[in-house]
This record gives C-alpha cells, structure tokens and sequence, in this order.
C-alpha cells in the first residue's frame, strides 16, 4: 500500500506538538487526522477507526488519558497499531504499555528522524 494511503491520528493537548507531528507527517505524504484530547480521539476512532492505520498519542491527556485511549481502541480493533509518547514514564511503564498493545513507546521530546523511522517501522508490521 502506498504511504498516501496510510491515515494517522494523532493524539496531543499541546497545539505545537500536534502541528509538528501533523506537518511532519504529511510532508513524508501520510493522510494525518489530530485530536486535542483521549475523548475527541476515541469519538473519531469509532467513525473512522476502519480507515485509521495507525494512532500516535501522548500518555498525559485530559478527558481520557492515552492508556485508557489505548486499551479503548484495542477493545474496538485488537489489531490496531498504536505509538505512545511519554516523557514520564520508566521501564516498568514501558512494558506495561507494550502489554496494553502499543507498538512502541517514544520518550518525549522526540527526535524528529526516530519518529518517523518508529512509524515506518508500526505501519510495516
């Protein structure tokens, strides 16, 4: 499938990250939806989730945080691939999310080449 195809939601309360990510996607030509907050996220999720190939959030947000977002989804789609950012959370939390169904935990702030290496990586498995 071509990389125009795939369609990314990301997930973050802060506008500049969100907008980073978005422009950054899309100038490697993925299709990117944003949402502000775990709850929006989950709403667009159920709309369009069957068009969704992958889900990039933060793990601090308001209304839903992205853990609970996380396990949201996957009791929507088991196979849905999902990235975690986190500038928090310790090894422990690391496996913790793995077992949740995130495909890769990304410590915050990120750097812009490993991010876009990580979702290359998601989408391919």
């Amino acid at each position: 499938m071509d990389q125009m195809t795939k369609s990314i939601l990301v997930v973050d309360d802060e506008l500049t990250i969100r907008e980073l990510l978005k422009q950054l996607l899309e100038l490697n030509n993925y299709k990117v939806i944003t949402a502000s907050n775990g709850l929006e996220a989950l709403e667009i999720y159920e709309r369009e989730g069957d068009q969704i190939d992958l889900v990039i959030t933060d793990l601090g947000l308001p209304r839903l945080n992205g853990k609970k977002l996380g396990e949201k989804i996957k009791t929507l789609n088991p196979d849905a691939k999902m990235i975690i950012a986190t500038g928090f959370a310790d090894q422990d939390d690391h496996t913790k999310l793995m077992d949740i169904g995130f495909i890769h935990v990304v410590s915050k702030p990120f750097d812009i080449r490993e991010m876009i290496n990580t979702v290359k990586r998601a989408l391919a498995t």
